[in-house]
């Protein structure tokens, strides 16, 4: 299991052409006012036109909240994402590949580590 080091509380969630989605975290005893003491909010993005995107906000108490939020509102960025974690650092954990050497994951491994990476990031 991999740790993301975030800076300044931003956890990226998912990889865009235009823009990536993120979690912006707060430090502990710290809420964004008019927001019922939300904790986090979800920065992500639809499309617009090819050379833009529309920047929407979604705002959590916490960071499970917002990540099952996320996993559900965005399961296919959460499975590619997941997918891209488990091949960058660690092809000897999966070796499973297809006939051109391309590694193969599951939809649940992928889900499974995107879990695993954005739960186990602490703030410090």
């Amino acid at each position: 299991m991999k740790t993301i080091n975030h800076e300044q509380g931003r956890l990226t969630l998912s990889q865009g052409f235009l823009n990536d989605d993120e979690a912006i975290i707060l430090e502990k005893g710290y809420k964004f006012t008019g927001h019922n003491g939300a904790t986090v909010v979800i920065v992500y993005y639809t499309f617009a036109t090819e050379w833009s995107n529309h920047e929407h906000y979604k705002f959590f108490k916490s960071l499970e909240n917002a990540m099952a939020w996320y996993k559900r509102q965005f399961r296919d960025r959460a499975i590619y994402q997941g997918r891209v974690w488990l091949t960058e650092g660690c092809p000897d954990e999966y070796p499973e590949k297809d006939r051109d050497g391309i590694i193969i994951t599951t939809d649940d491994d992928a889900l499974t580590e995107f879990d695993n990476l954005t739960i186990n990031c602490e703030i410090i």
